[in-house]
């Protein structure tokens, strides 16, 4: 099965892990579960895409007014193959 690579501030805010963590799709989605039924009224704002060699940034203001930029790289098979996010 494959996996998502994933560094963001918000793994160690929701599930208290610092660095790189591994997700397959189940995974993810209980990931993504947990972060918005942590903050319910999560949005975001997009204010710039920027787009690379297999990849794309997304900068954009969250619910709480933080500019983040999360970069997306993509595999052979047009997957996301990990992503991060600095803010």
């Amino acid at each position: 099965m494959p996996m998502i690579a994933i560094t963001s501030p918000v793994l160690q805010e929701v599930l208290g892990i610092e660095g790189m963590a591994y997700f397959g799709k189940q995974e993810l989605k209980r990931f993504c579960d947990k972060v918005f039924s942590a903050v319910p009224k999560y949005s975001i704002h997009v204010m710039a895409v920027t787009f690379g060699m297999r990849s794309v940034t997304v900068h954009y203001l969250d619910s709480s007014s933080r500019l983040i930029a999360e970069t997306m790289q993509f595999s052979q098979g047009r997957k996301i193959a990990s992503s991060s996010a600095l803010c």
